[in-house]
């Protein structure tokens, strides 16, 4: 489970989050208020009257630490990052860190800023949209130590990307018509998005409308558990049906999870549901199911998806 925003800055970038209590008290809603209107020279003079009274409010200097960058103030800046660097244990205070860095840089220290920033990553900064595009950032994006810490602090705030095993069912992402396998004949279109920051896949599923199938759609997240080491799909229908298929992993060019359930015979159900991976344009998925502990199998569909715009025809696909 990821920790809560428990900061936002509307400094022109997503919201930052750091462990600390929001300012209450006297003269806090008003420094609050100027800070989110942009008002800098103001929303610092109100934070340092209130730190005045308050001087263990953490957030409360770094947002007056931030107004004095929003002013381009950097020496004005500094002290409230070291003070609250100097707080924390060990000094892992990342978003102080990362103002540290900003205000290097605004003082033309290229060589400070990007050892500070690679502090701030390594006490988990990870501020990707920040680093891509404020004007802060600007003149020390051409430096390849900056695309090397920009890469490490995507892979700490987007960890997903990078992980392989969360890669593993990439091959399903896109937009496809699905076809009965062997066939000309349309089952429906699919469009399948990366989500969650690289953590999850989305399945949107139509079934086609022909003289013997009315409307039907659905939905399925698919994800890759570290708890478990295994892929998951979870699927929603419009027909009310829900089915829950585990233990997945990408093995022999599929795919491959298992489901089980009990019909409404009460028999126990035990299934196969396989995603062949068969080349960038096509994708076979294939779902079976006994009754009778694997004696006997029927298959439930057979479909092969072909991307949109590729020109395959359903006929190449073969079988794996």
């Amino acid at each position: 489970m990821r920790r809560p925003a428990l900061l936002s800055l509307s400094l022109g970038f997503v919201a930052l989050r750091l462990v600390a209590q929001p300012p209450t008290g006297p003269g806090a809603a008003r420094a609050d208020s100027l800070f989110f209107a942009d008002q800098w020279a103001l929303a610092k003079a109100a934070y340092d009257e209130f730190l005045r009274a308050n001087p263990g409010s953490t957030q409360a200097a770094l947002r007056a630490g931030y107004a004095a960058l929003k002013l381009s103030r950097p020496d004005d800046a500094v002290p409230y990052f070291e003070d609250l660097v100097h707080r924390a244990p060990s000094g892992r205070a990342p978003f102080a860190l990362a103002g540290l860095a900003v205000a290097r840089a605004q003082k033309g220290d290229r060589d400070g800023s990007i050892a500070t920033l690679d502090r701030a990553i390594a006490a988990g900064y990870g501020n990707v949209a920040l680093l891509d595009r404020d004007e802060w950032f600007a003149p020390l994006r051409a430096d390849p130590r900056f695309k090397s810490l920009r890469d490490k602090a995507e892979r700490q705030q987007l960890p997903c990307l990078a992980d392989r095993r969360s890669r593993a069912f990439d091959f399903w992402i896109g937009e496809w018509d699905a076809y009965f396998t062997g066939t000309t004949q349309p089952a429906g279109k699919s469009r399948i998005d990366r989500i969650s920051g690289g953590c999850g896949i989305l399945e949107n599923w139509t079934s086609h409308q022909g003289l013997f199938n009315g409307s039907y759609e659905g939905k399925s997240i698919n994800f890759f558990d570290p708890g478990s080491g295994k892929w998951r799909q979870v699927w929603a229908g419009s027909g009310q049906d829900v089915s829950d298929f585990e233990g997945g992993e990408y093995r022999d060019g599929a795919m491959r999870f298992t489901y089980h359930r009990t019909n409404p015979q009460g028999q126990r159900v035990d299934g196969d549901f396989i995603f062949y991976d068969l080349g960038p344009n096509k994708v076979r998925q294939f779902q079976d199911q006994t009754t009778d502990g694997g004696k006997t199998r029927q298959v439930v569909y057979d479909f092969v998806y072909i991307r949109v715009g590729s020109g395959e025809s359903p006929m190449s696909a073969g079988r794996p």
